[in-house]
């Protein structure tokens, strides 16, 4: 009996002991670093967000002088997770650093800091934008934008298509399916603007072709000129080109229209077809008197 109760005791001591783990040190956690998002323009100031769920953010900042000599770090903010601060402290066209830690409150620990340099701005928008479809399913996109746009990028159906500050761009789309526009535009500082969003809906079919088939009658005093209707068309533009290039004269209803003005010498009439926002491409007919 004895020696049964020694073996399961021996038994309980070996089991119930088991193999002992090293405490981990605080050392061998090393915490994320925060993100350059978590700093972002608003039109009020600088918007310091936490985007971490878990993390305690410290926020630190600092400013420059008359000599671009980075001046001392002050304490700006402490953020629980997912929480925000505005910082109204900035000035249009000076630069900041942003110094930023996370801390985890249960290891005791932080992280290594992160700067994000930021020259503020007020976020700079597209002021205006309009469109017009061409016979090729192509937009010609006409964009107004402030005086301190560095450039933009365009973007249609998410593929960049243009880098610049052309006022006039055209675009590829298309047909018979709805386009997506995004325009990204950047001021003197490197800054983001508000992206600008729209939609071009050429699902209903806008894409108009050119007129065919002009013809001329040459009378005493004027000119008619004629073309096959255009499917779709609710007008038709009609042009002369008096040297420096075509100028629009009229917008007519019907496929033909009398120029009263019979020319000299050899004049180039143009022709459009238009239907809302969608426009053909030009027609040209030479007329001789």
């Amino acid at each position: 009996m004895k020696r049964f109760v020694l073996v399961v005791l021996i038994a309980v001591s070996v089991f119930a002991c088991g193999k002992k783990t090293r405490p981990v040190s605080k050392d061998s956690f090393n915490l994320p670093l925060p993100a350059e998002r978590s700093v972002k323009i608003t039109e009020k100031g600088m918007k310091i967000t936490n985007i971490s769920d878990e993390y305690v953010m410290f926020t630190e900042k600092a400013g420059y002088d008359d000599k671009d000599c980075l001046q001392k770090f002050t304490f700006l903010t402490r953020l629980n997770p997912e929480e925000s601060f505005l910082d109204k402290g900035v000035k249009q066209g000076h630069k900041y650093v942003y110094r930023l830690s996370y801390y985890d409150r249960f290891l005791d620990l932080y992280s290594e800091k992160k700067n994000v340099i930021v020259t503020y701005s007020k976020p700079i928008e597209i002021k205006t934008f309009d469109y017009r479809i061409t016979d090729a399913v192509k937009a010609q996109l006409e964009i107004a934008y402030p005086d301190n746009l560095e450039y933009y990028e365009l973007y249609v159906n998410g593929k960049k298509l243009y880098e610049g500050r052309k006022d006039n761009v055209t675009a590829a789309l298309l047909n018979e399916e709805v386009n997506n526009i995004e325009i990204i535009p950047y001021d003197i500082y490197g800054n983001k603007g508000d992206v600008f969003k729209t939609r071009i809906d050429l699902t209903a079919g806008k894409f108009i072709p050119a007129p065919r088939r002009l013809r001329s009658i040459v009378g005493n005093t004027f000119v008619i000129i004629s073309w096959e209707s255009v499917e779709k068309a609710e007008k038709y533009k009609f042009y002369i080109n008096q040297g420096n290039g075509f100028v629009m004269k009229t917008e007519v209803e019907t496929n033909f229209y009398r120029y009263e003005n019979k020319p000299e010498k050899c004049v180039k009439f143009g022709i459009k077809a238009s239907a809302g926002k969608a426009e053909s491409e030009m027609s040209v007919l030479n007329v001789c008197p």
